[in-house]
């Protein structure tokens, strides 16, 4: 057996989630006084080199391989640059090295990476059925809770089904393209002219237009639902510059949007809500109608779920970096914040 096979048991991720419960995080506890959960959610095996793409993954030698292992932390702060040396090696060795140094006689051949609290869009070649900060699925118990309006739109896994479908489509187009309008899901699927999911009676379709813009920094994002003809637009402004150090953030974003406008789909089946308003006629009054707040705080808890970030931080920015899209002034803008932070279905 090659060395990196024995990652992807279930027996390995017990061993690895003992020893950073009983070792690594009391050895963080005693270094910076804090108290910090951990847990390894996911391994992927890949190629180190792309030389070695074509060759199928169980078939990968340990020299050509690169072990990622994903790890949860309750501490959002935390990342590799700032504590990987405190949290995951021992005096000069990792983990790995601990269990069977035979195996690092030659430590160039063998590639490792450790990432933190972070959803790869790729599937993993080894994930747990629980983690710590994952879109664990709600007990009965808190359904029985939320009898209200509230458990109608409850986001439950065909929801995120749907915004997660959605989100993966325009990244592939994303990369795969520089500018243009598009087509979803019939560019990605011929066979397909619209999205179709149980948990939405009511099928529809995405225009993507894609924008290079040496002039911004990144990127900006906006979409919108139109109720006549179930469709939601969404434009991305990029710099074509930065295209490939901007995607993760551009998914973080792109989570909040389509879970917002598709918020509005399940708010039109639902009944709930009297869509509507135009943001020119009076942005303030259009920011603060009631289904728009439920769509501003359903897509912004997506987006903090994903990210990992506070939500009152995700809100901060996207507000302070779109002033030309909300055309709020600084008071109204306040009040919109607070307003969406408060907001109780």
């Amino acid at each position: 057996m090659e060395p990196y096979k024995k990652f992807i048991r279930a027996s390995y991720v017990k061993m690895f989630n003992r020893f950073l419960k009983t070792v690594v995080e009391k050895r963080f506890e005693r270094k910076y006084h804090q108290d910090i959960k951990l847990m390894l959610y996911g391994i992927k095996i890949k190629p180190n080199s792309k030389a070695y793409k074509s060759i199928p993954v169980e078939e990968l030698l340990a020299p050509q391989a690169v072990v990622i292992f994903f790890i949860d932390s309750e501490n959002p702060k935390l990342n590799t640059s700032d504590f990987i040396e405190t949290l995951l090696y021992r005096e000069g060795r990792t983990f790995l090295m601990l269990q069977d140094s035979t195996w690092f006689d030659e430590p160039d051949k063998f590639q490792i990476k450790f990432v933190f609290n972070k959803r790869p869009l790729y599937e993993l070649d080894y994930k747990t059925k629980d983690s710590l900060n994952g879109e664990i699925e709600p007990s009965d118990d808190d359904i029985q809770k939320n009898m209200n309006e509230s458990k109608t739109l409850l986001e439950n896994t065909q929801q995120r089904q749907v915004i997660s479908t959605v989100v993966k489509d325009i990244i592939t187009l994303f990369k795969d393209n520089d500018d243009g309008e598009f087509y979803l899901p019939e560019d990605i699927d011929e066979n397909k002219m619209t999205y179709e999911f149980s948990k939405l009676s009511t099928p529809f379709s995405v225009e993507l237009t894609l924008e290079e813009n040496e002039n911004i920094d990144n990127f900006k994002i906006n979409g919108e639902y139109a109720e006549d003809d179930d469709t939601i637009t969404i434009v991305i402004n990029y710099n074509p510059n930065k295209k490939r150090t901007l995607v993760y953030d551009l998914i973080g974003e792109l989570n909040e949007i389509v879970a917002h406008e598709i918020r509005h789909i399940a708010q039109k089946e639902k009944g709930h809500f009297e869509l509507g308003g135009s943001k020119e006629e009076d942005p303030y009054k259009y920011y603060t109608q009631p289904h728009e707040l439920d769509a501003l705080n359903f897509g912004f808890k997506r987006m903090a779920r994903m990210t990992k970030k506070p939500i009152e931080t995700l809100i901060q920015n996207w507000f302070g970096k779109n002033k030309d899209i909300h055309m709020l002034n600084p008071e109204q803008k306040k009040d919109v914040i607070k307003k969406i932070l408060n907001y109780k279905k």
